[in-house]
């Protein structure tokens, strides 16, 4: 699954620090590449980099599908 991120939902500044330091900022083109069964963490790709971020870092993405 492909998409852009357009935001987070939350836009706590410590929300969009974590997700900055994981290259993951606005119009980021990403690839999820795994959900975790156990603990619904995901893997995500960019530009041909891994990271994961937990399921409710997750769950305040806002994609552009």
């Amino acid at each position: 699954f492909q998409s852009k991120i357009n935001n987070d939902r939350r836009e706590k500044i410590e929300n969009l620090n974590y997700l900055e330091k994981a290259a993951l900022t606005l119009g980021t083109q990403i690839t999820i590449v795994e959900i975790a069964s156990y603990d619904h963490s995901v893997t995500l790709e960019t530009a041909g980099k891994k990271s994961n971020i937990s399921r409710q870092v997750a769950k305040n993405l806002l994609l552009a599908i």
